[in-house]
């Protein structure tokens, strides 16, 4: 499941967003051990937040700043899974990250 809400005040926008993998069930198509006794996975609840602020009127142009927090509780990732396949790359692998930016434009 997924879900975003953004406030937004003049040229101030705050977002956050919640992304939920419930529990899973995961069944190895060979013949082998995991085939008898499934593995399974708990659920996972991501939370990001982003802001962004918008200068008008700069040197003829628009300036904005952003920035946000992914991953906000530092959630880790499944147990076995390493997020590069075998739909295991829905899960962060990379924990709480953050990020800062400046964009202009004429």
């Amino acid at each position: 499941g997924n879900f975003s809400t953004s406030y937004i005040i003049n040229q101030l926008t705050l977002t956050y967003r919640w992304r939920h993998i419930d529990r899973m069930r995961l069944i190895d198509n060979e013949e082998s051990r995991e085939r008898e006794d499934p593995y399974r996975t708990g659920k996972a609840d991501y939370h990001h937040l982003h802001g962004r602020y918008l200068f008008p009127n700069v040197l003829s142009g628009a300036l904005e700043v952003y920035g946000g927090i992914n991953n906000l509780t530092d959630e880790k990732p499944q147990k076995y899974l390493t997020g590069t396949g075998a739909g295991s790359g829905m899960y962060d692998v990379l924990g709480r990250t953050y990020y800062l930016g400046v964009r202009y434009e004429l």
